[in-house]
C-alpha cells in the first residue's frame, strides 16, 4: 500500500513530465483499437457478397500491418519511458541514499508504469471506440452500405488484441526499466545531469564542406530516381535509394557545423544576445543525435509518401469510376493476341468450336449470348437486356504503334516510361468501325462523332497514353489504313466505351466502316448493355447468365472471356479505395506520431540535462525572455529540419509516384497533399508545442 501511495504521488507530482508519454500512449491505443475493429463493422453495415469479402480482406491486411505498428509502438514506448527514467535519476539516487533497496525501487517504477498504462489504455480505448464510429460511417460510404439511425460497434476482438498488444509492451517496458535501475551505480545516478553530449564532429570547416557534399549526393539521388522511375528495380534505382539514405545521414551529421559557420559569417547576428550560446548548444545536440534525426527524416518521408500516394490512388479511382461505368455491364471476348495474329500460337479461339459458333451467328455477340443463355436454361435475353452496342477491334496489317510514334514530338517510351510493355512498338494499332463506336457513344448518352470519307480519329482512355495520342493527332498525319490513305483528325476521342475498373485502352483508330476490308483478323469484341427498366433482378440475372456461359463446356455457346457489371466495378473500386486509404492513413499516422514523439523526447531530455546551464545564464544576467528564445530556437531547428528535408524528398519522389498512380487514372495531388499536410502538420505541431512548453519549463526550473 505504501508503494502504491508513493507511486501515485510521483505520477501526480510529475504530471507534466508524464503528459507527453501519456498522450502518445493514448494516441497509439485509440488508433490501434479503431482500425482493428473494422472487420466487426460488417455486422452493423449488413454487407454481403463482394463488399463483405473486401471488408474481411481489409481486416486481414490491417491485422497484418498491426504487427508492424505494434513493433513501432513498442520501440516508441520503451524509448519514451527511458526519458522519464533519465529525467528522474537524481530522484532515484535520493531513494537509494535513504535506504530503499534496488528491488523496491524497481517495484516502484513498475507501479508507476502500470498506473500510466492502465490510465492510457482506459482513455485510449474510450477514444478508440469513438473513432471506430467515425470509421464505420466512412466505411459505409466506401462500400455503399447504410448505417441504421444509431448504430454502436464495440469490437471485443479489437479490444482483446489491443489489450494483449499493449500489456506485452508495458511488460517489456517494466523489464527494461527494472534492468536500468538494477544496473545503475549510485554515483552515476547522482551526477547524471552533468553528463554532456558526445561530439561526433568538431571541425566546423569540415562540417561546412560535408554539408555541401551531402546536398550534392542528395541531388544526384534525385536525378537517378527521376531518370529511372519506380517501375523497374534497376541498378540506378538501387543507387538512388542508397545515395538518398547516405546523403540524408551526411546532411544531419554536418548540419550543426554548417549552421554555426553560416551564422558566424553574419557577425552582428552571431554576437547578438544568446545567439552564440544557442548555436553552440544546438551544435552539440544535433551533432550527437544525427543518426536518430536521419532515421526520423526518412520515416517522415515514408509516411508522407505512403499517405499522399495512397490518397492519390483513391482519388484517381473515384474520379474514374463515373467515366468507366457508363453502361450497366460489358461482356468481353478476346479472340487472340494481336501481336501474334496469323501465327500458329496466335489467335486460338477463332480456330476452336467456339469460334465456329461465332461465325455461325456472324459474330453477333448479343445473338450469341441470347442463344447460349436459352440453351443453358437462363432467363430470356430480352427480359434482361433492353439495349446493347457491340464494338469489334480488328488487327491492323499496315499500322503499328511505332508508326504512330514517328509522328509524335515525344515518343511513347518518353511519355509512358516503364509503364509501357517492352513489345509495344510491334503491337498493331486496332481498328474500330465508326458506326460501332457511335453506337456505343449513343448508348452512353453521348454525342456521336462524324468523319469524312478520307478521315480517321485516334481514341484512347488511358492517362498513360492520352497525351501521346494527342501529340500524334496534333500533327494530323496521313496514315496507310489497309491501302487507303486517311488523315488523322485533331480531336482525340477519350470516352471509355466499356464498363471497366480502370481505363486501359492504350489507343485505337476509328475508321469509316468501308476502310475495314474482309479478311482482317478480329482479336477483341465487347458488348455494352443496358438492362430492362423495371426489372430489379436484371443485375443478378445478367451476371448469372454470363457466368453460366463462361463456365459451360457446351461448344455451341459464345466464348465469354470476362464480364463486368457497373455494380461490380463500384464494389471493387470502393473496396480498393477503402483498403488503400485505410492502410495509408494507419501507417502514416503511426509513423508521424513515432517520429514526433521521439523528437520531442530528445528535446525534453536535452533541456533537462542542460537545466544547470540555463540557471547559470540567469545568474549571469540573461533574462527569462532570452532563455526562452534560446530554448525555442533549438527545439524549432530540431523539429523543422527533419520535416523540411522529408518534404523535399517527398516532392521529388512524387514525380515518379505519379507515373505509377497514372495506371489507375489521372492523379490530382493538390487536394490529397493539402489534407495530408494539414493533418500531419497539426499532429506534428501539437508535439512541437508540447515540447516547447516542456523544454521552456525545464530550462527555467519550473515545477
Amino acid at each position: 500500500m505504501m508503494f502504491c501511495k508513493l507511486a501515485w504521488g510521483n505520477v501526480r507530482r510529475s504530471a507534466r513530465d508524464f503528459a507527453l508519454y501519456f498522450m502518445t500512449l493514448v494516441f497509439g491505443v485509440s488508433v490501434f483499437y479503431a482500425f482493428n475493429s473494422i472487420t466487426d463493422q460488417q455486422a452493423v453495415l449488413a454487407l454481403e457478397g463482394q463488399s463483405g469479402g473486401l471488408l474481411e480482406l481489409l481486416g486481414m491486411l490491417i491485422g497484418g500491418v498491426s504487427v508492424f505498428v505494434a513493433a513501432i509502438l513498442a520501440f516508441l514506448v520503451v524509448y519514451a519511458d527511458r526519458f522519464l527514467i533519465r529525467r528522474r535519476k537524481r530522484e532515484f539516487a535520493v531513494y537509494l541514499t535513504l535506504g530503499m533497496q534496488r528491488g523496491q525501487l524497481a517495484r516502484l517504477v513498475a507501479l508507476e508504469t502500470g498506473m500510466i498504462g492502465v490510465a492510457s489504455l482506459a482513455v485510449g480505448i474510450a477514444l478508440g471506440v469513438g473513432l471506430s464510429q467515425v470509421l464505420m460511417r466512412v466505411t459505409a460510404s466506401f462500400f455503399g452500405a447504410e448505417v441504421p439511425g444509431f448504430a454502436f460497434v464495440f469490437s471485443e476482438g479489437a479490444l482483446a488484441k489491443t489489450l494483449a498488444c499493449f500489456l506485452v509492451i508495458f511488460a517489456v517496458t517494466i523489464v527494461s526499466n527494472s534492468g536500468v535501475v538494477m544496473r545503475a551505480r549510485l554515483i552515476d545516478l547522482l551526477f547524471a545531469s552533468r553528463a554532456s553530449d558526445e561530439m561526433k564532429l568538431r571541425s566546423i570547416p569540415l562540417s561546412f564542406a560535408l554539408f555541401v557534399v551531402a546536398c550534392v549526393v542528395i541531388g544526384v539521388s534525385y536525378h537517378l530516381l527521376l531518370e529511372n522511375g519506380l517501375m523497374s528495380a534497376s541498378p540506378q534505382f538501387y543507387a538512388a535509394t542508397a545515395l538518398v539514405c547516405a546523403g540524408t545521414l551526411l546532411f544531419f551529421y554536418s548540419l550543426s557545423g554548417f549552421l554555426l559557420r553560416a551564422v558566424q559569417a553574419c557577425r552582428p547576428l552571431y554576437l547578438r544576445g544568446l545567439a552564440m550560446f544557442t548555436l553552440r548548444q544546438l551544435n552539440a545536440r544535433v551533432n550527437s543525435t544525427f543518426l536518430s534525426m536521419s532515421v526520423i527524416c526518412m520515416t517522415l518521408f515514408l509516411a508522407l509518401t505512403s499517405v499522399c500516394g495512397g490518397i492519390g490512388i483513391c482519388n484517381a479511382l473515384q474520379e474514374n469510376i463515373e467515366a468507366t461505368t457508363s453502361y450497366d455491364a460489358t461482356v468481353t471476348t478476346y479472340w487472340g493476341n494481336p501481336v501474334n495474329a496469323g501465327e500458329d500460337d496466335g489467335v486460338t479461339v477463332l480456330d476452336s468450336p467456339y469460334g465456329a459458333y461465332a461465325r455461325e451467328v456472324d459474330f453477333d455477340m448479343a445473338r450469341g449470348l441470347a442463344e447460349s443463355g436459352a440453351l443453358l436454361g437462363q432467363p430470356a435475353w430480352d427480359a434482361i437486356v433492353q439495349r446493347s452496342a457491340q464494338v469489334d477491334y480488328w488487327v491492323s496489317t499496315t499500322l503499328t504503334y511505332a508508326t504512330l510514334d514517328e509522328h509524335a514530338d515525344l515518343s511513347l517510351t518518353e511519355q509512358g516510361g516503364d509503364l509501357m510493355s517492352p513489345d509495344w512498338q510491334a503491337s498493331p494499332v486496332p481498328y474500330v468501325r465508326l458506326s460501332q463506336y457511335n453506337a456505343a457513344l449513343e448508348l452512353a448518352g453521348r454525342e456521336p462523332i462524324s468523319l469524312g470519307p478520307d478521315e480517321c480519329a485516334l481514341a484512347g482512355d488511358s492517362d498513360i497514353t492520352l497525351s501521346w495520342l494527342r501529340d500524334v493527332a496534333d500533327s494530323q498525319p496521313i496514315l496507310d489504313v489497309e491501302g487507303i490513305q486517311l488523315r488523322v483528325v485533331e480531336a482525340v476521342q477519350d470516352a471509355c466505351v466499356e464498363t471497366s475498373s480502370i481505363p486501359l485502352q492504350a489507343g485505337a483508330l476509328i475508321v469509316p466502316d468501308d476502310a475495314v476490308p474482309e479478311g482482317l483478323v478480329l482479336y477483341r469484341t465487347i458488348l455494352d448493355v443496358d438492362y430492362v427498366d423495371g426489372n430489379p433482378d436484371a443485375e443478378a440475372q445478367f451476371a448469372a447468365l454470363c457466368d453460366a456461359v463462361n463456365d459451360t463446356a457446351e461448344e455451341r455457346t459464345w466464348p465469354v472471356t470476362t464480364s463486368l457489371t457497373r455494380q461490380q466495378v463500384w464494389d471493387q473500386n470502393m473496396g480498393l479505395t477503402a483498403i488503400v486509404g485505410y492502410l495509408a492513413v494507419y501507417i502514416g499516422f503511426i509513423l508521424v506520431v513515432a517520429s514526433a514523439a521521439i523528437l520531442a523526447i530528445q528535446q525534453l531530455s536535452g533541456a533537462s540535462d542542460n537545466a544547470g546551464r540555463y540557471a547559470l545564464l540567469a545568474k549571469l544576467g540573461a533574462s527569462r525572455k532570452q532563455v526562452t528564445a534560446s530554448v525555442l530556437v533549438q527545439v524549432a531547428v530540431c523539429f523543422a529540419f527533419p520535416l523540411a528535408l522529408a518534404l523535399v524528398h517527398t516532392v521529388c519522389a512524387f514525380q515518379v509516384v505519379a507515373d505509377v498512380v497514372s495506371a489507375f487514372g489521372h492523379l490530382d495531388i493538390t487536394a490529397a497533399a493539402g489534407m495530408t499536410a494539414a493533418a500531419f502538420l497539426g499532429l506534428y505541431g501539437l508535439y512541437f508545442a508540447l515540447t516547447c512548453v516542456g523544454s521552456v519549463g525545464l530550462a527555467r526550473g519550473d515545477r
